[in-house]
């Protein structure tokens, strides 16, 4: 099958994924100006990278990063 034929998500779905995820919850939570977005993707890998901040005192304040697979949508913690 030809990747145009398999089911993949977007970037809004994957900021959606990592959304949902307990420990972004409780950080958006206590922090409900905070940015979710996709800072890149690769296409060697087939992920987009994710990245949880917020924006303090004119500097960005990063609570995590995701790496999300386009075809899977599997979502895990980057370093």
């Amino acid at each position: 099958a030809s990747l145009s034929q398999i089911s993949q998500i977007s970037e809004k779905e994957a900021i959606e994924k990592v959304r949902q995820l307990p420990e972004v919850k409780n950080y958006l939570a206590k922090v409900p100006n905070a940015h979710i977005q996709v800072s890149s993707f690769d296409e060697e890998s087939g992920t987009y990278s994710i990245q949880v901040f917020e924006v303090k005192d004119n500097h960005t304040a990063t609570f995590g990063w995701w790496e999300v697979e386009k075809i899977s949508g599997k979502v895990k913690k980057s370093i």
